[in-house]
């Protein structure tokens, strides 16, 4: 929507800077960061939603990643919206009809389609959100917490999926007292993994407060890894899953 000059020189850098400042000398300046995306977005060529997917595509870190933003960016959670919308004016137009003529024989609206568009929208509004959770997951990395007991090998674990020494491993209970957690690729997926205390009844107050991490860190995951050492009772098992499962 804007006029635009494009010039062609040689691909020297010297004579490419040489150019530019010769420009700034007259009175044109740098573009600041994101202006271009801006631009678009005040002459409409771009929606808020493709706007933010600039953002998000800059800084996608996996090929998953990439893939959202690019959709997003194309117009695709855009084009969802808009349909959305007609439906939800459809459904605002068949209401306001009876309201309108509430005295009249005629039954503008069958009482049998409005009930499922109403269905219809509900569903799209579901999945709108969930595809949400999905996108905002695949973005930051799909958080996957690594639980257990002490000393079932969680540490261990990241280590190996990390390919590096994150976690200190040691026989020692309740080493890890903090949450660790670290981000790898996977078929083109980020996963954050998150290394957590090891669950057990203790009486030292820091290593508590590692547990009660541990189980926020339940709550706010997607896929919850439990490792279970086989020496370990079945009945001590069941008791943990009682205290974890809850959590999910």
């Amino acid at each position: 929507g804007e006029e635009s000059v494009e010039i062609s020189c040689h691909g020297s850098v010297y004579i490419q800077q040489k150019i530019v400042e010769a420009l700034i000398a007259r009175g044109v300046r740098l573009a600041q960061p994101g202006e271009f995306t801006r631009r678009a977005f005040g002459n409409g060529k771009f929606d808020l939603s493709q706007a933010e997917a600039v953002a998000d595509l800059i800084a996608s870190a996996s090929q998953a990643s990439h893939r959202v933003a690019m959709n997003q960016m194309r117009g695709g959670f855009a084009g969802k919206l808009a349909e959305l919308r007609d439906k939800l004016l459809q459904f605002v137009s068949l209401v306001e009809l009876e309201l309108d003529f509430p005295e009249e024989d005629v039954e503008f609206a069958n009482r049998q389609k409005l009930y499922e568009l109403t269905e219809e929208i509900e569903r799209e509004i579901d999945k709108l959100a969930r595809s949400f959770q999905l996108g905002n997951a695949i973005k930051n990395g799909i958080p996957v917490a690594i639980i257990g007991e002490t000393n079932a090998g969680k540490s261990t674990l990241l280590n190996l999926l990390l390919n590096e020494e994150k976690a200190i491993v040691s026989d020692i209970h309740g080493t890890t007292r903090d949450v660790i957690e670290d981000t790898v690729n996977i078929s083109g997926v980020s996963f954050r993994f998150i290394d957590t205390a090891g669950i057990r009844h203790t009486t030292d107050t820091i290593e508590t407060m590692g547990i009660e991490r541990t189980f926020q860190k339940i709550g706010q995951a997607s896929i919850v890894l439990w490792m279970i050492d086989l020496t370990t009772p079945v009945e001590k098992i069941e008791s943990l899953a009682e205290s974890i499962v809850p959590k999910l």
